[in-house]
């Protein structure tokens, strides 16, 4: 599989690196990177380096894209859209942009059926799957019924971008174990600057009806996030920290710590789950996990300014939904331009009867003859219908849907490389 690289950051060159280390995979191009990529140099000799990467849109030389949390010098809403529409499959170090962008994206990739895959370190660890068994099989778990969750990242630089960012991967984590979120409040004290230390406390409500908690600290302790999940009969905890290979299930009761993941490898899976992805498996998480993931952290950020509750109704965004949605409020809208301007006319025109009148041009028209004084000739047909012409406008717009069909599924049509030959090409 050959791969490229746009940007880089501590994500994406393990990524790059865990390529090199395997033989069914290549990478044959960097582009935007910055300083953190020159590790990267010395091991892609032939590679092409810091050339523009527009030319992965046109040419058919790589079968993914990977593309970093930074970018030197590039758009990375404008450079997702642009790969999006190309249906170039795309692994993206998450959160990859603003909510609006992800759903934008998303409706793209619904259009064409690109593939997009959000990664970040620990996001198909296996003991996730463990803690969601616990929590969503009230019957043979040792927990019982699922009650609440307690999250608490602990973070030693709390600057706003840090603290969001974490807070969206934390999101993902937690849904791939209790479900959906229906309800976010958010408390503390949200910082105007970027780089200034956010204090933020999150309460949030599955749709199962679970209370989940989330809070960041910065306490002596290594950096990463704990679970406490609290059931019926007892509770377990799950440790996470920055390094997911030390992650770890502490069972109720003396049940012995569960730490058999010692070996388990982020990257390389994320990779193999990519490889599968361009065959045609579905990916775990998908984009719709990503955009789910960034509405939460958009949902907190609302919350903090009003400061109420906010319910999330998990609308499934498509292009035919927007444009039936600018039509509706174009409608409503042209409505009551038109109901004004019948209102303003309606004056205008009882002021100006009186007028006629006592200019007496009904006394100077004799029967059988033509009507003297100053009175003005009738406007033609084809003007005097003129608030009929906004209307029939509108209506035409409603064809565009007819006139710009959607591209046929399919995308690019890739097909993964073979698995034994790292420098063979894409299938045509």
């Amino acid at each position: 599989m050959k791969l490229a690289l746009i940007g880089c950051c501590p994500d994406s060159l393990a990524l790059a690196q865990e390529a090199l280390r395997d033989p069914r995979c290549s990478v044959v191009g960097v582009y935007g990177a910055g300083p953190e990529a020159e590790p990267l140099r010395m091991q892609l000799p032939g590679a092409a380096w810091d050339s523009p990467w527009e030319s992965l849109l046109a040419a058919r030389e790589v079968d993914a894209v990977l593309v970093a949390a930074r970018l030197n010098g590039i758009d990375r809403d404008e450079l997702l859209r642009r790969l999006a529409q190309a249906a170039v499959p795309t692994l993206v170090v998450h959160p990859a942009c603003e909510a609006i962008v992800a759903y934008e994206l998303d409706m793209i990739r619904q259009e064409n059926a690109c593939l997009l895959m959000p990664y970040f370190p620990g996001a198909h660890h296996p003991i996730l799957e463990m803690a969601r068994r616990l929590a969503c099989d009230p019957d043979t778990s040792s927990l019982g019924a699922l009650q609440q969750v307690i999250v608490e990242r602990t973070l030693h630089r709390r600057t706003h971008s840090s603290v969001m960012q974490w807070l969206v991967r934390d999101m993902n984590l937690m849904r791939r174990i209790v479900g959906e979120v229906d309800q976010v409040s958010a408390l503390g004290g949200a910082a105007r600057d970027q780089e200034q230390p956010l204090n933020l406390s999150v309460n949030l409500r599955s749709q199962g009806g679970q209370l989940i908690g989330w809070s960041v600290s910065s306490r002596d302790a290594s950096e990463g996030v704990t679970l406490r999940l609290e059931g019926s009969r007892g509770a377990a905890t799950v440790i996470l920290p920055n390094d997911e290979s030390a992650w770890h299930l502490e069972l109720p009761g003396d049940a012995p710590p569960r730490r058999e993941f010692a070996d388990w490898n982020g990257p390389r899976e994320a990779l193999d789950r990519l490889r599968l992805a361009v065959a045609g498996q579905a990916p775990v998480p998908d984009w719709t996990d990503a955009c789910r993931d960034l509405e939460i952290a958009d949902s907190v950020t609302v919350s903090l300014r009003r400061g109420r509750t906010i319910q999330l109704h998990h609308e499934q965004h498509t292009e035919e939904g927007s444009f039936k949605g600018v039509m509706a409020v174009g409608g409503c809208g042209l409505l009551l331009l038109g109901l004004l301007a019948l209102i303003v006319f309606s004056v205008v025109e009882g002021f100006r009867t009186p007028q006629l009148t006592t200019l007496g041009v009904a006394d100077r028209v004799i029967p059988g003859s033509e009507p003297t004084g100053d009175v003005a000739a009738p406007l033609p047909l084809i003007l005097r219908l003129w608030p009929v012409y906004p209307f029939l406008l509108f209506l035409a717009l409603q064809l565009l849907r007819i006139v710009f069909r959607a591209a046929p599924a399919g995308g690019r049509d890739l097909e993964p490389s073979g698995s034994g030959d790292s420098s063979s090409t894409p299938a045509k």
